[in-house]
């Protein structure tokens, strides 16, 4: 038989066959061959056919092939998801592939899986991420699971390769950033950070584009802060007659009464003149003082009254969301929701803000240690200050280390964690960079329905009714100084609640960790 029927000889009997016989009789004969072939010894010519022919096994012979781990052919015949009897065939294919590929090194091995020929990337792509879970489903802790992960990675980058496209900086004004540079607190005389910079540079820019469509020039006196001050009272749907003076509704409101009091106290330190500055700050408390009156909802209190959430509803949701990724076939949404719960990790055990939450790194603000994660952040962005490492909880490691392994053994973390070492903790699979944060607040609120910075508030609100001191609440959030070691410790032991930790320590326990 092997003398006979090879993957040559058979192309060149197929070509001959076709060119001397009508087509409906070359088919018939060809598939009198095949049903020849797909029973050869040679697994190489076997495998050929399988892949280059239609299969037209029913489920339960494909089940009932010889090259099947009895195992496997058990858990598959009771698969309860969706394309089983295209994941069913992709196992049948990595099944022969393994008896076939048994002496290639594994990492060379997924070279050899697919043995169609024509096949382009978005099929084997495809294909593949099918391979891979079902593998998931019959057989937990596959040993080649990590290297078609890497493979099927690879694919990714190749279907969907990284924008080319030039990155454009934020717009910048030399007038504006000649204030700004080197600013100093009116107060304390210390640098400002980044975050409070950022808050100038918007009343600045504002200031300049308003003057800009004036014809003006970049200036503070009276006339220009005027113009300011108009545009101020037309966003918030007044019709002014004198900047603090009686004035009268009219139908459109476009900012809150705090955005319009925030939008002036920045404008205020760069003002030289004192005169012109007093009576600006009286136009600030003006502002301030009708906000308060007015009560008006912020946005997030909002967001919360109309979906209400918990730290245990978080809890419970991070532990749904890891059985989803278990199900779910498309690798770019599992890649999504994989990066939700690793934040969900960190942002249930520290409240941080989620520039901060961005600008972690594996192996530098997120190192593990001895089996235990340690957030270590450079600096806190919002206040411009080092802060002191913390080891989180164990509870936490479950939820990071299932982000970091996406569906591989908890055996093979550490050489995951050694290959991730330099590289964003929450990295986009487009750019290979830090998601940026408005793209990481719609995907966090896709699968959660809130914007990660509602985390804040929920923790906030369940330390307060733990009764927690609110200067150790203010230091948890990060507003002023930083928490320490012992004081975290205190804390996070007032926010852990008894059906959270049952949930986490099932899923770590689960077979989607353990192999």
């Amino acid at each position: 038989m092997e003398a006979v029927v090879s993957v040559g000889s058979y192309k060149g009997f197929e070509q001959s066959l076709r060119s001397t016989s009508k087509p409906s009789t070359a088919e018939r004969k060809l598939r009198h061959l095949y049903e020849v072939a797909v029973r050869s010894p040679d697994p190489d010519i076997r495998d050929y056919f399988f892949e280059n022919f239609p299969d037209r096994r029913r489920m339960e012979k494909v089940l009932a092939e010889p090259w099947w781990p009895p195992e496997a052919r058990f858990l598959a015949q009771n698969l309860s998801i969706s394309e089983k009897s295209r994941i069913i065939r992709e196992l049948d294919n990595c099944f022969r592939w393994q008896q076939r590929a048994a002496d290639i090194l594994p990492e060379r091995r997924p070279r050899v899986l697919f043995l169609k020929e024509g096949m382009c990337c978005n099929t084997a792509y495809h294909r593949l991420s099918r391979l891979c879970v079902g593998l998931e489903v019959v057989l937990p802790g596959h040993p080649d699971l990590p290297h078609l992960r890497n493979w099927l990675r690879g694919i990714y980058k190749e279907v969907w390769p990284a924008s080319r496209h030039v990155v454009v900086g934020p717009r910048r004004v030399s007038e504006v950033e000649r204030l700004l540079d080197g600013r100093r607190h009116w107060k304390t005389g210390e640098i400002v950070s980044e975050d409070t910079k950022e808050g100038y540079r918007r009343a600045l820019m504002l200031h300049y584009d308003l003057l800009k469509g004036k014809g003006r020039e970049f200036a503070f006196d009276a006339d220009a802060l005027s113009v300011y001050a108009r545009h101020v009272w037309s966003k918030l749907g007044i019709v002014d007659t004198h900047t603090n003076a009686s004035c009268s509704r009219s139908s459109v409101k476009e900012w809150s009464d705090a955005t319009g009091w925030s939008m002036c106290e920045k404008l205020a330190p760069f003002i030289p003149e004192p005169s012109i500055r007093s009576e600006w700050h009286d136009l600030v408390r003006f502002l301030k003082n009708r906000a308060a009156r007015r009560g008006e909802i912020k946005r997030k209190e909002q967001a919360l009254s109309d979906r209400p959430i918990d730290l245990e509803g978080l809890f419970l949701r991070a532990q749904t969301l890891c059985y989803a990724a278990d199900a779910e076939l498309r690798v770019q949404v599992r890649h999504g929701i994989h990066l939700v719960i690793g934040a969900l990790g960190i942002l249930l055990f520290y409240p941080l803000r989620v520039g901060d939450l961005l600008r972690l790194t594996i192996g530098r603000e997120l190192v593990l240690r001895e089996g235990r994660w340690l957030l270590a952040p450079q600096f806190i962005q919002k206040n411009n200050s080092s802060a002191d490492p913390l080891l989180l909880p164990e509870e936490a490691g479950s939820l990071i280390e299932f982000a970091l392994l996406r569906g591989a053994p908890r055996a093979h973390l550490g050489q995951v964690y050694t290959a991730a070492q330099g590289r964003p903790f929450l990295v986009s699979p487009r750019s290979q960079r830090a998601y940026e944060r408005s793209s990481f607040g719609a995907l966090f609120s896709r699968h959660i329905g809130h914007r990660p910075h509602i985390i804040r508030s929920v923790w906030c609100d369940e330390l307060v009714r733990r009764g927690v001191d609110r200067t150790m609440i203010s230091v948890m959030l990060q507003h002023n100084a930083l928490i320490s070691q012992e004081h975290y410790e205190i804390v996070s032991k007032k926010i852990r609640r008894v059906r959270a930790l049952s949930a986490l320590q099932n899923l770590a326990t689960s077979a989607m960790l353990e192999s």
